[in-house]
């Protein structure tokens, strides 16, 4: 396994090229020692939440070539030359660029000249040609060491028209045992782009969850190309067990990454929404109620899907989301309105009840928060002719100012009408109740099989480099290191309610970053890392807390691997 490069895989990506001085040329400026692999992973660990992932390679850039862009390493003694090969190897990561896969190649070639180059060091040499895909050079470079783990990379047939116009992408064809360069048209009207992997969990549920959706399965297959951004390896059995399971949305590698400039890696899946080459809209992540809403809403934003009109709001996953911590189905409310004491069609008022079509939360009070009160407010109100509420009134409320934010909340709501005999026609007296909750859902209790595995009982350990320590630890049932990869934070470990105090959740963050303890009662709101580990064939989702330096270091593994000591 590829160490260090794989610790780098913690970390968030991005397409940048890197330009070092030729290796022949003599040293401008003393190499700056300091400058190592892991002084630039603790720096990344740093800016990772505020900087993007183009501007993080960027700054990599200029902070190797302050230390070695004058540097000649036939000049330098072994320590110097392994520190300036290990920098190097993370900001090749970063890019994924030719200009430093290539150094790392001349750098490899020092070090194999001085019988010092390791086995990682030429993996990761092979690693950082795939993924600036210098696909010939990888593969003339795996012929020169037949001893690499890495596969060979297969023959190209290439079947672009015309070089340097629209982004290629690789597509493995697995019958003929080779990858196929094709040319993805980003000037279509429409257009989707999914950056996703064929080994993340998210995006397999994505994909599956968008096949079977009557309206979104036809829209992506004819619109939509699933594509894996680099950096990495080609995971081409993994692209495989894809394709059988969904052949309508194959998925292909990015070839040529400085045409993809405008792809950030980070979280998969990422979904752009383009119309006439130009990024429209962009969704991120994939929960586990799925992101339906959100890509309706794009997709009706570049005109590929027609907006819909008024109507009943049909159980698709619509949610009104309490400001106090809880998740209200819209199919809820209108179950409540439909079995009120004395119910709205009863007596003759209607043939068809109201449904809500559109719906608010009211805002937490904040003297309600200060004073740490939870409860309710009933609202009693008449809906006219055309689904508007009118004549609101508050009939009972725990405080005074939760009845007010109801009656506001209320007020934003729309309903389709009650019908009488086909006609819409007003109703009168139907009660609606708020409840007010300070704290979100609780977190069910952790199975011993669980842990680490759900976002809600991540392994705790601490500071980026506990992470690192830990998973460096895990082995596989076979006793091999698994290949593991940084999906990105999934957010807090707990549901954080809109209701808390800012200056509450302040403290809170300030103490995390300050990788302080929790104090007695204070919920468990730490950010959680989500990591990809691949055995073999098979995937398993990791879920880290990095924000617990109050323990020791766990000493035990998740469910389906083992620890080395």
């Amino acid at each position: 396994m590829r160490t260090t490069l794989v610790l780098a895989a913690a970390l968030l990506t991005a397409g940048h090229a890197l330009s070092v001085a030729p290796a022949n040329e003599a040293p401008a400026a003393p190499v700056v020692q300091s400058v190592d692999a892991g002084s630039l992973l603790d720096w990344v660990d740093s800016v990772s939440g505020e900087m993007s992932p183009t501007r993080i390679a960027e700054a990599l850039r200029e902070r190797y070539l302050e230390a070695y862009g004058g540097a000649r390493p036939s000049a330098m003694d072994d320590q110097a030359l392994a520190a300036m090969f290990g920098a190097l190897e993370v900001v090749a990561f970063h890019s994924s660029g030719a200009a430093p896969a290539r150094e790392l190649l001349s750098l490899a070639s020092e070090l194999e000249r001085r019988s010092l180059a390791t086995a990682q060091q030429l993996e990761t040499v092979h690693a950082a040609l795939v993924a600036a895909r210098l696909l010939d050079e990888a593969r003339a470079f795996h012929d020169a060491h037949p001893d690499l783990e890495a596969r060979r990379v297969p023959a190209v047939e290439d079947r672009t028209t015309q070089p340097g116009g629209d982004p290629p992408v690789l597509v493995w064809d697995a019958g003929r045992g080779m990858l196929v360069r094709e040319s993805v048209d980003l000037d279509a009207e429409y257009q989707v782009l999914v950056v996703s992997h064929p080994s993340c969990g998210f995006s397999q549920a994505a994909s599956g969850a968008i096949r079977d959706d009557p309206e979104l399965g036809p829209l992506f297959e004819r619109h939509a190309t699933w594509i894996v951004a680099p950096p990495g390896n080609l995971p081409l059995d993994a692209i495989e067990r894809w394709q059988s399971a969904q052949p309508a949305q194959r998925i292909a590698l990015i070839d040529s990454p400085p045409t993809w400039s405008f792809i950030e890696v980070g979280q998969t899946p990422t979904f752009y929404f383009l119309r006439n080459g130009d990024v429209v809209e962009r969704v991120q992540g994939w929960p586990d109620e799925g992101n339906r809403e959100a890509l309706v809403a794009a997709l009706q934003g570049i005109g590929a899907m027609p907006v819909r009109d008024g109507g009943p709001v049909e159980s698709r996953g619509d949610n009104i989301e309490s400001r106090g911590g809880t998740a209200i189905p819209v199919d809820t409310y209108n179950q409540q309105v439909d079995e009120l004491a004395v119910g709205p069609c009863d007596e003759g008022a209607c043939d068809t009840p109201p449904r809500l079509v559109q719906g608010v939360a009211p805002v937490y009070p904040p003297a309600a928060v200060l004073a740490e009160i939870e409860g309710s407010a009933s609202v009693l109100f008449d809906l006219d002719a055309d689904g508007r509420v009118v004549n609101a009134v508050v009939e009972e409320a725990t405080h005074p100012a939760m009845g007010e934010s109801a009656l506001a909340a209320l007020a934003q709501w729309r309903f389709e009408p009650a019908r009488l005999q086909g006609r819409p026609v007003p109703l009168r007296q139907l009660r609606q109740v708020f409840p007010f909750q300070l704290v979100g859902p609780a977190v069910p209790p952790a199975s011993p099989d669980d842990w680490g595995l759900l976002q809600s009982h991540p392994i705790e350990v601490c500071k980026p480099e506990g992470q690192r320590r830990y998973l460096a630890r895990l082995v596989c049932p076979n006793r091999q290191h698994p290949e593991f990869r940084r999906v990105g934070s999934v957010g807090p470990r707990a549901p954080i309610p809109e209701a808390v105090l800012e200056a509450h959740l302040a403290r809170w963050l300030a103490a995390a970053s300050a990788y302080q303890g929790l104090e007695a009662g204070d919920p468990d709101y730490h950010m959680v890392d989500h990591y990809e580990l691949d055995c073999g064939d098979s995937s398993t989702s990791l879920y880290l807390d990095m924000y617990h330096c109050d323990a020791p270091p766990p000493d035990a593994a998740p469910r389906g691997f083992d620890l080395l000591y």
